[in-house]
């Protein structure tokens, strides 16, 4: 949420790059080091309407996430 991603977004790409699975997305956001910003592309569901949407992410560490 700290970064305007919200549950039941759909994130398609990272660094314009396609990812498809969870897997593809976690493998991509782990190749990053911590402080890294990325671009997510995702869509959104906006008054019964799929919107695109491109959020610029700084990437923390696990530790941090876990506080």
């Amino acid at each position: 949420e700290q970064y305007g991603i919200y549950a039941g977004d759909i994130i398609t790409a990272i660094n314009e790059s396609p990812v498809t699975t969870r897997a593809q997305l976690q493998e991509k956001v782990a190749s990053y080091r911590s402080g890294t910003t990325i671009s997510i592309t995702l869509y959104r569901m906006e008054n019964g309407v799929y919107t695109e949407h491109e959020l610029s992410v700084v990437l923390g560490s696990r530790a941090e996430i876990n506080k």
